[in-house]
C-alpha cells in the first residue's frame, strides 16, 4: 500500500490536521486518554539555514483524563525532524512554552493568568547513539529527600517547572512489532521508501492503524500535495549533498591534523634522539661547536640541549 511518507513535513503537517488522527496518535504515545485537542501552532524552523537543517513544530492544547479519573488542561509540544539536529535547538522552543500562558475565570468569576504542565514528544527519523530504544519515555516522578519517599505530583509548583517527555525514534524501528507502538511506527519505516522519497511502499499495514495509512495514501492523487511533497524531496536532496560535502570536508580536515600531528611526533622524537646523543657526545668530553658539527645543530642549540 502506497503512502505518503509521514517523515515528510507536509505529509505529517497533513495527518496532524485531522483532529481525530492527531487525537488517537497523541493518546497512543502518551498512554492518555484525550477528551480534547486543539491545535494551537504549528511551523517549520529553520535550525541551520546554511545547511537547510529544519524542525517541524506542532502545538496543542488538550484536555486529558489521568488515571484517577480526574481532568487536566496540558500542553502537548511535538517537534519532528528527518535529520540529526543539535539538542540545543530542541530546548529553544520548549522554553517557548514554558512562557505561554491562558486566560480563565477563576471562582469568583475574575480573568487569571494560569498556566498548564507541557508534555513534550520528539519524533526522530534518525537514531541517538547513546539511546539505543525505539521508544522512551521520562516521566515526572518525585520522592521526599529526608526519607526516599514518594511524593505524589499534586503541587501546581512541581507539575508547572518540570515536564513529561516521549522520545521516538523511527530508525531503531526492527522488524518484530512488539507494541502498539511499534506497530504504528511501522507507518513510518524508511525501509519502505520507494524512488520517490515521500512515497512509502507498506507491505502489512497493522489493522488498528488502517485509517492512518488510508488517509496518508489519499494525497497521493492530489496534484499540488504531490508538487509540494516534490519541493521538499529536492530541499532534501540538497540537504543530502551538502551534508556528504561538510562529512568530506571535515574528513580531510581530521586527516589534515592527525598528518600534522604524527610530524609533530615524528620531530619530537628525532629531536629527542639528537638531545641524547649531544649528551652522551658532552659526556666523551666533546665540545658543543664539535657536537654541533656532527648533528647539524648549532652551538647554541646544543648548549640549551646540554645546560638542561
Amino acid at each position: 500500500m502506497k503512502i505518503a511518507n509521514p517523515l515528510y513535513d507536509t505529509a505529517f503537517k497533513y495527518l496532524m490536521e485531522n483532529n481525530k488522527l492527531a487525537i488517537k496518535i497523541i493518546s497512543l504515545i502518551i498512554e492518555e486518554e484525550i477528551e480534547e485537542l486543539h491545535m494551537e501552532n504549528q511551523k517549520h524552523v529553520f535550525v541551520d539555514e546554511s545547511r537547510m537543517l529544519r524542525l517541524f513544530r506542532v502545538d496543542f492544547k488538550a484536555v486529558i483524563r489521568l488515571a484517577d479519573g480526574t481532568r487536566q488542561k496540558v500542553l502537548i509540544e511535538l517537534q519532528k525532524s528527518k535529520s540529526e539536529a543539535e539538542v540545543r535547538r530542541f530546548r529553544r522552543y520548549l522554553g517557548a512554552n514554558y512562557m505561554k500562558s491562558d486566560t480563565e475565570k477563576n471562582s469568583q468569576g475574575i480573568d487569571v493568568k494560569v498556566a498548564y504542565p507541557i508534555i513534550t514528544i520528539y519524533l526522530l527519523g534518525y537514531p541517538l547513539e547513546d539511546v539505543p530504544h525505539v521508544a522512551v519515555t521520562i516521566n515526572n516522578t518525585a520522592v521526599d529527600a529526608v526519607t526516599g519517599e514518594p511524593v505524589a505530583m499534586q503541587s501546581l509548583f512541581m507539575r508547572l517547572l518540570t515536564h513529561r517527555s516521549h522520545i521516538l525514534q523511527v530508525a531503531r524501528l526492527g522488524q518484530e512489532r512488539r507494541s502498539r507502538l511499534e506497530q504504528f511506527l511501522s507507518l513510518f519505516s524508511q525501509q519502505w521508501k520507494t524512488a520517490d522519497g515521500y512515497v512509502l511502499d507498506i507491505k502489512e499495514v497493522p489493522q488498528e492503524f488502517r485509517d492512518i495509512a488510508d488517509y496518508l495514501s489519499i494525497p497521493l492523487r492530489d496534484e499540488n500535495f504531490l508538487e509540494q511533497a516534490l519541493a521538499e524531496e529536492e530541499i532534501e536532496q540538497r540537504f543530502a549533498e551538502k551534508e556528504k560535502k561538510l562529512e568530506q570536508a571535515l574528513k580531510e580536515k581530521e586527516e589534515a591534523l592527525k598528518e600534522k600531528e604524527k610530524e609533530r611526533e615524528e620531530k619530537e622524537k628525532a629531536l629527542s634522539a639528537i638531545a641524547h646523543l649531544a649528551k652522551r657526545l658532552a659526556a666523551k668530553g666533546i665540545t658543543p661547536d664539535e657536537i654541533a658539527n656532527d648533528t647539524g645543530l648549532t652551538t647554541e642549540e646544543v648548549n640549551k640541549i646540554l645546560d638542561k
